[in-house]
Formats: structure tokens, sequence, C-alpha cells
């Protein structure tokens, strides 16, 4: 009877004999076995530890919610998302449908890090297709330091939303775009009239060349042919005058 109530009080309580280090016997269990124990004990008290959240810290949190929101008479400065922001409760609604997250997961730690050590995997071949980003896998690896015990996921990886260059960025607009492609299009079309107006002058200055060429040519027959004129009409009248002179 003994043994009995004591097997239904480490049942129920998740306090066994293992974990308190008072097992003779604890020795000669595999390292698997006594940790499926500890598991097994620590699932018991986050479920007594979600209970008590469910039922008592998520009204609590309403409470405090309406209470901020209806007492506060000027805008506050707090830290959301790792950055300093200006909040004025004043403005926000009555939030019928807010809703409380238990931050208490399901499953053990080792359980936790499979899965996200899966979801990681999964992500480095995601990025490559455009359906993740850098701030996801940051999300990813700032819970897997969490897991692991470590509360300040910055001391390993750097957040890419805070960097200079993600903060300058933003996602274009439908109208940002097509202004871009309105300006590239009047960009290309500025190349292609500059393109011809160069070629344009360049014919222009070979024309204007050849027309040099063609008119000293011009002026160096005329010239030649001026003097073979009055060359023969020098030789006509000198033979005339001997004819007639004699």
């Amino acid at each position: 009877m003994v043994e009995y109530m004591d097997s239904m009080k480490e049942k129920r309580t998740g306090v066994t004999a293992y974990n308190q280090g008072l097992d003779a016997n604890t020795l000669n269990k595999t390292a698997t076995g006594v940790q499926q124990i500890m598991n097994a004990s620590q699932q018991r008290i986050e479920l007594v530890a979600r209970t008590f959240a469910e039922t008592g810290v998520k009204e609590l949190f309403k409470l405090v919610h309406h209470l901020v929101r209806t007492t506060l008479t000027k805008p506050d400065i707090i830290r959301l998302r790792n950055k300093w922001v200006e909040v004025d409760p004043r403005e926000w609604k009555a939030r019928k449908d807010l809703s409380i997250s238990v931050g208490l997961g399901a499953g053990n730690k080792d359980q936790q890090l499979m899965h996200l050590n899966t979801i990681l995997q999964a992500q480095k071949e995601a990025i490559q297709i455009g359906i993740t980003s850098p701030e996801k896998i940051y999300n990813a690896l700032a819970k897997l330091t969490q897991n692991a015990g470590f509360k300040n996921p910055d001391e390993f990886w750097i957040n890419p939303a805070n960097t200079p260059e993600q903060e300058g960025q933003k996602a274009p607009t439908e109208a940002e775009i097509m202004v871009q492609g309105q300006l590239e299009i009047e960009r290309q079309k500025a190349q292609a009239q500059m393109m011809q107006e160069q070629e344009r002058s360049k014919n222009d200055i070979i024309i204007e060349r050849e027309k040099i060429i063609a008119q000293a040519e011009l002026e160096k027959f005329k010239a030649k042919l001026k003097a073979e004129t009055d060359l023969a009409i020098a030789q006509i009248k000198a033979q005339a005058g001997v004819m007639y002179g004699g």
C-alpha cells in the first residue's frame, strides 16, 4: 500500500526519487531513461504554470491593459521589438479582440530544439527561392539561443532590422515602381537620342570635310583652266601679230 501511494504521488506531482537523487538504483538507470523522467517532471511543472497562466495571469494582463488605456494622461516611450518608440495609450481602442499568449510551449526543450533546427534548415533552402528573409532566419536563431538558456540573442547574432542598411531600406510601393520604370524608359530614350545626335554630328563633319575637299579641287581646276586659257589666248595673239605684222 505504501509503495502504491508513493507511485500515485510521483505520477500526480512529477516529483520522483530519481530527480531528487534519493533512489539507490538511479546510477543503474540509462541516461535516456533518466532524461525521460526529468522531461516528464518538467512537463508537469509547465502544465501547472500554463494552467495558472491561462486561468489567472491572462485576466490580470487584460486588467493592466485597461488601466494603462484609461489612466495614462500623456504619451510614453517604451521598448518595442528592440526599438524605443513613443506610444499614446489614450488612442488605443477597447480591443475586445485582444489576445494574450502564454509563453509556454507544449514540448520540452529538447523537442523545441529539434523543431527549431528543422525550421532553420528549411529556411536555408527557402531563402534561395524568396519565401523567407534574413529577419525570419534571425528570429529562428534567437529562439534557438534562448532555448539554450541565453537571454540576449544579440550577443551571438546581428539583427538585420537594426543594421543601417536595412533601416534605410523599405519595400517600394506600386507607384514608386511605376515611377522608376518610367524614369528608366526616359533614360533609355535620352541615351538613344544622344547616340543619334553623336552619329548625326559625325556625319555632318564627314560631309563638311568632303565639301571642303571638293571646293578645293574645284578651285584648283578653275585656276588650271584659267591658266591654260590665258596661255592659249596669248599664243593666238602672238601668232596673229606675226602674221599681220609681216
